[in-house]
């Protein structure tokens, strides 16, 4: 049976990963911090999926939210177990990674270890990994991570083997449920597409269920932080404005869901304009997001979509990004300067982010904000924008 070497065993790496693999005919092999985890994964040797369908919810029925999948052939290694890593990784052309921005520069260290017994044991074979990682340029910092660890003369020997495949990962998976002993049971939306880089491999690209090789991933990943991204943070700060405690409650908002599908027009028509997607199959991906975001079972939290402020209104971020590229296109996005309106005025005290905000809202105005954060000119078209949607919020968004 194949083998794939799974870095990461949390939401995505059995949530969606694992799925994926299994159905594709692999054996996946976990490798992952947490002890307890990889005992149990030995254990069961199996996990279970709940697929939550949007517009089906019921918190005890199976059938009514689409199914349970049983994802079989997986074992686990501690990946403190250096030699155990390195020896899987030195019999296997496939391996994945989703394990947060933080750790990959550690698992980097794993890989660059399997690199050299593969070249010590003079093996031929391509080893492709797919980086299923919110960073930007993934390939690329992934790859000077791992050549930081490797001896000088590897190096060629990496050039030549190692293939570093970029994707981009939607699907939405809830915190782990503890419901069947910790983390035996994952729930997940049905959305199981993965476009991936398509040159990034060193090999044939595998035949992986749900996966989609493409020749212009550049345009699918800006398409997902400009539109699904950008829509899923537009949801919770209007949400949050509105007083909503879910995003599927946002999204049932008349108000919110009608200026929600107008800012994903904003940015699909740019969008269009720049990567040569039709505006029809732009704007389906856009009612298909909205859909998906109505999904109650996920239990997707405004407060969690919200979450961090400053970094979601950089200038080259999901909002105002996403307001810039229109503009750049001649489309007004006044629907984005007032979801940016929002995000300047969550005002979650729980959140060191949004405090920082406030602070410099109070200190200088919107403008501070403007300027420190979006770095936009405050005498700009966005600026301006956004300037007059803060000052009528309440009435653009018809808060009582």
């Amino acid at each position: 049976m194949k083998k794939v070497i799974q870095f990461g065993a949390g939401k995505i790496g059995r949530g969606f990963l694992g799925e994926l693999f299994y159905r594709s005919g692999y054996e996946t092999v976990f490798v992952d911090v947490d002890r307890e985890l990889i005992s149990k994964i030995n254990h069961h040797k199996a996990y279970r999926i709940k697929i939550l369908k949007a517009g089906f919810f019921d918190e005890d029925s199976v059938e009514d939210s689409g199914g349970l999948i049983e994802v079989k052939n997986i074992a686990g290694i501690d990946a403190g177990d250096v030699d155990l890593v390195t020896d899987a990784l030195a019999g296997v052309q496939l391996a994945a990674t989703a394990v947060g921005a933080r750790a990959l520069k550690p698992v980097s260290s794993l890989i660059a270890l399997g690199i050299e017994k593969r070249a010590a044991l003079k093996v031929k074979a391509p080893l492709d990994i797919i980086i299923c990682e919110n960073l930007p340029h993934p390939a690329a910092t992934l790859k000077n991570y791992i050549f930081e660890n490797l001896k000088d003369e590897i190096r060629p020997y990496a050039e030549k083997y190692l293939g570093l495949v970029e994707s981009v990962v939607s699907r939405m998976v809830p915190d782990i449920t503890e419901k069947e002993g910790p983390g035996m049971l994952i729930e997940a939306e049905e959305y199981s597409r993965l476009p991936v880089a398509k040159n990034g491999f060193k090999g044939p690209v595998p035949e992986i269920t749900g996966m989609i090789p493409h020749d212009n991933l550049e345009a699918l990943v800006e398409r997902k932080l400009f539109m699904h991204n950008a829509g899923h943070a537009l949801c919770s700060y209007w949400g949050y404005q509105k007083g909503y405690r879910h995003v599927f409650e946002a999204v049932r908002d008349g108000v919110v869901r009608k200026r929600l599908l107008a800012s994903m027009e904003e940015s699909a028509i740019a969008l269009c304009r720049k990567h040569g997607f039709t505006e029809v199959e732009n704007r389906e991906y856009g009612e298909d997001l909205v859909r998906r975001f109505d999904n109650e079972g996920l239990k997707d939290t405004v407060e969690r979509g919200a979450r961090d402020p400053v970094r979601k209104l950089g200038h080259d971020e999901r909002l105002v990004g996403a307001a810039n590229l229109a503009i750049s296109y001649g489309i007004v996005p006044s629907n984005l300067a007032l979801g940016i309106a929002a995000a300047i005025r969550y005002d979650d005290r729980r959140d060191k982010s949004a405090v920082e905000i406030l602070k410099k809202v109070d200190r200088g105005g919107v403008d501070l904000v403007l300027k420190d954060v979006c770095l936009l000119d405050p005498d700009g078209e966005l600026a301006c924008l956004i300037r007059k949607s803060y000052q009528e919020l309440n009435k653009l968004l018809k808060i009582k």
